[in-house]
């Protein structure tokens, strides 16, 4: 007995029936002789393009003889549907009397020989999509605020004596087979607001917020709006800004590229549409993340970052005798995260190196350092209990070296110019019997990295300051 068995995905159905070796000629033996002693080679296999659920199901059968064609039979989900089959020259059209439902069905195909033998010639997993759009969602939330002064007294060119502003937040989702969407939109309305627009003060009464659409399709993804690139770093951290980036999955190795270019200073609104277009304020860089060798006995997470860009010195339009004054670098890190024994103990390393120059106009005035911070944490308690719930606990210890004149434009929030190297240690712990958490006083962080194919490396609890010495 010839026995197929594959596999396809499809809107709706759809498959061709091939004799006699008209393609793939290696399937084309092994079939069962018909009652003459003639073997009967059959071929069957699925076609690349997908079918739209409105269309039929078109079973090519090439030049099979009139006779052995009219002996193969047909069932989806063990229910017969050799009677809506219209047998012609060359080709059978399946037409069903309603659609198939999104999911999965078996096709089977059988040959009815004349001495009352069956022979099943194939056997089909079908995966069905019932449309382009699998999942789409639209919320919004929208506050609007009226009011009406009910008197006045002295105001020189008063406004309307009615008001209206309001804000609104709309969050969007599709997906697809291989794809999805987002977007996050705030609005803000205000009729008698001087909202600014391109280059000059104006009134307008509708503007933009923090906006961020981002997209992906099988291993490409790109985000447009407000973001922080991934993964933070001595180098990177903070730097939540308007631009563009676009990734690329790596699944053969479990990693995550990622090149993008940002806006110097936050903006926000109409103003500077994407925020790219000046380049003395744009920073641009590329990203690293993932779990590219096999570590036996645990989980190495490896990350690097190389960026570079200008940013405005002292605001908008600020200059010094006729210069306008800039401030470029660029800086590289790379880090190294590891776990062990059952993710128990974790021990992490980052170097992180900088060239800076605060006035870029002028010759001679970069300066070159370097940071670094080994991290060790342990959470002993993995498969504890206590009072018949679940028990875990963390804790991290981290030392961190900053150089005196370590600076990266992608990291706005770090000190700068400091009198001698900046020493110090940081902790966070955190302990969590049953759903819920303990976690110790401070400043709550975590951080995060996650890629395709790989183990997540996470920390989470509370942090001591850093301080200088």
């Amino acid at each position: 007995m010839f026995r197929m068995h594959s596999k396809a995905s499809f809107r709706t159905l759809g498959l061709a029936l091939l004799m006699g070796g008209l393609a793939c000629p290696a399937l084309a033996q092994g079939s069962e002789p018909g009652p003459g002693g003639d073997a009967n080679p059959l071929q069957l296999a699925l076609p690349s393009a997908s079918l739209a659920a409105e269309d039929e199901i078109v079973i090519s059968t090439g030049e099979t003889p009139a006779e052995v064609r009219d002996r193969l039979a047909y069932e989806i989900d063990d229910v017969d549907v050799t009677s809506f089959a219209v047998r012609g020259e060359g080709a059978t059209t399946l037409r069903l009397p309603t659609a198939l439902a999104p999911g999965g069905h078996v096709l089977r195909v059988t040959e009815l020989l004349p001495d009352g033998r069956v022979l099943e010639r194939g056997l089909f997993d079908l995966d069905v999509r019932g449309a382009r759009i699998q999942q789409a969602s639209l919320i919004g939330s929208v506050d609007v605020e009226l009011t009406r002064r009910m008197a006045d007294h002295e105001i020189l060119d008063p406004p309307e004596r009615v008001q209206l502003r309001g804000a609104a937040i709309l969050t969007g989702r599709a997906s697809g087979e291989d794809w999805e969407a987002r977007a996050i939109l705030p609005v803000v309305f205000d009729e008698h607001a001087g909202m600014p627009s391109s280059g000059v003060l104006e009134r307008r009464d509708w503007d933009l917020g923090a906006f961020l659409v981002e997209g992906r399709r099988g291993p490409l993804g790109v985000r447009i709006g407000h973001f922080a690139p991934d993964p933070p770093s001595l180098i990177l951290e903070g730097f939540h800004r308007r631009g563009v980036s676009a990734s690329l999955d790596l699944a053969a190795i479990g990693s995550r590229v990622t090149a993008w270019s940002l806006r110097a200073e936050p903006i926000t609104g109409f103003r500077e549409g994407i925020g790219l277009q000046d380049r003395d304020r744009r920073v641009s860089g590329v990203t690293f993340e993932g779990q590219p060798v096999a570590f036996p006995g645990g989980v190495l997470d490896l990350a690097a970052t190389f960026l570079r860009g200008r940013s405005g010195l002292g605001g908008e339009g600020v200059a010094y005798d006729g210069f306008r004054l800039v401030e470029s670098g660029t800086a590289w890190s790379a880090r190294a995260d590891a776990l062990f024994f059952d993710s128990r103990l974790r021990l992490r390393g980052e170097y992180a190196r900088t060239r800076f120059d605060p006035f870029t106009s002028i010759a001679g005035t970069s300066e070159r350092d370097d940071a670094w911070s080994v991290l060790v944490g342990v959470s002993p308690f993995q498969d504890a209990a206590l009072f018949g719930e679940p028990f875990r606990a963390d804790l991290d210890l981290e030392f961190r070296e900053v150089g005196r004149l370590f600076r990266s434009v992608a990291n706005p929030a770090a000190p700068w110019i400091a009198t001698s190297n900046r020493r110090g240690w940081a902790s966070r712990g955190a302990a969590s019997p049953g759903t819920s958490a303990l976690v110790g006083s401070g400043t709550t962080s975590t951080a995060s990295t996650s890629c395709p194919g790989s183990a997540r490396i996470s920390s989470t609890g509370s942090s001591a300051g850093l301080p200088t010495s």
